[in-house]
């Protein structure tokens, strides 16, 4: 039987280059490590804070709106909302009333508001340069658009006036601007960006139509809003740039 001193021995695992293989290993390991722990750490960077004017804002603002509390309370959040946007340079405003909290309080709105804002009804806009303006419209909003177009459509072909190869997606988009819809019809352009107070994934008013290239920014509880949030929002939304699948 043969001792630990007569044992072959690899002596090739101990050569100069199976040496510096293997502190090469040693480092690159090393290395991945500290690049993980690096990454991890930056990762959990607190969010930026945007302080001052954002370098543009929407030309029409969407605001989603799904009261979680009493008329009076939604209404002077709103009032401070809209007149932050109002601030920011924000000239037209949708507010999509979801459950129909605002609408009957829109005299205490314009009274919050002092002045900041002109309530106007859920009609169209008006043309005139009045500073900014809010309207109230209710989750229904541009159904009755909608069977209008169809009617209108309907009555052409009647009448003579329209083939009916000619109902095309252009024709409907006439009709709907001339129904007014407010999604372009009442000189008002599509909202840029519509700001969430409600589930993400709820339109409220806002139909197809009205939303084609509209950015959707989830915003929380209106309650809880506050100026910086909504001035961070504005700016990242004044960062995207939108190809339209160009």
């Amino acid at each position: 039987m043969r001792t630990h001193a007569e044992m072959p021995t690899d002596r090739s695992a101990f050569s100069p280059a199976a040496l510096l293989a293997r502190a090469a290993l040693s480092l690159l390991h090393a290395l991945v490590l500290m690049c993980g722990a690096t990454a991890r750490i930056f990762g959990r960077r607190p969010p930026r804070t945007f302080v001052g004017a954002p370098p543009s804002v929407p030309e029409h603002l969407g605001i989603v709106l799904a009261a979680d509390e009493g008329a009076g309370a939604t209404v002077a959040a709103l009032a401070r909302l809209v007149g932050w946007c109002a601030a920011a340079g924000v000239r037209r405003i949708t507010v999509c009333d979801m459950h129909g909290v605002v609408q009957p309080s829109t005299a205490a709105l314009r009274g919050a508001l002092g002045g900041a804002a002109v309530v106007v009804a859920g009609g169209p806009f008006s043309p005139v340069d009045a500073g900014a303006q809010v309207r109230v419209v209710p989750a229904q909003a541009g159904r009755e658009e909608l069977v209008a177009t169809a009617r209108r459509l309907c009555r052409d072909v009647c009448d003579a006036r329209l083939a009916v190869d000619a109902v095309d997606e252009a024709a409907v988009e006439r009709s709907l601007a001339e129904a007014g819809d407010g999604g372009g019809g009442d000189g008002a352009p599509e909202p840029e960006l519509v700001l969430q107070f409600c589930q993400p994934m709820i339109l409220g008013g806002l139909l197809p139509w009205h939303c084609r290239y509209t950015q959707f920014a989830p915003m929380g509880r209106l309650r809880d809003a506050t100026r910086p949030a909504l001035l961070q929002t504005l700016a990242d939304h004044s960062r995207v740039t939108q190809r339209h699948g160009k």
